[in-house]
């Protein structure tokens, strides 16, 4: 740092003047609640390996409904050792600085419900056609 100078003007009853004073930078506060962060750029994805996404279907039988053969479906290729709800730990190590950062992974399969939902708009009572004579107009 530069050296660094407070100055101050001082107004004494119509009489002003200036002091000036060398500031040590030991004497500056630093903030003990500051967090340093680095942000970087998304330079890698990760993703399981593709035979973790095929699902297996060897038990389900195609000619019932889907929704009575939904618990039959898995995720992963047979005979492989599956990720989901597994940690990994990855760690990158800086060539610059030699600075480590470790990164924790969970993969988890999440269960979505894929049926429509229902509104009022979607519930239509009668034939489709509107009656004049209806309080509705339906």
């Amino acid at each position: 740092l530069s050296t660094v100078i407070e100055a101050e003007l001082i107004d004494d009853g119509g009489y002003t003047y200036s002091l000036f004073d060398l500031v040590d930078s030991s004497e500056f506060k630093t903030d003990p609640y500051t967090v340093n962060n680095t942000e970087f750029k998304k330079i890698m994805q990760l993703e399981p390996n593709i035979q973790q996404l095929i699902l297996d279907t060897r038990d389900v039988d195609f000619s019932n409904y889907a929704k009575n053969e939904i618990d039959k479906v898995r995720v992963g290729a047979p005979g492989i050792d599956q990720v989901w709800d597994k940690k990994f730990k990855i760690r990158l190590t800086s060539k610059k600085t030699g600075k480590k950062l470790d990164i924790n992974v969970t993969y988890n399969l999440r269960d979505k419900d894929l049926s429509p939902a229902l509104s009022y708009g979607d519930i239509i009572i009668g034939d489709g056609e509107s009656d004049p004579d209806s309080p509705t107009g339906w």
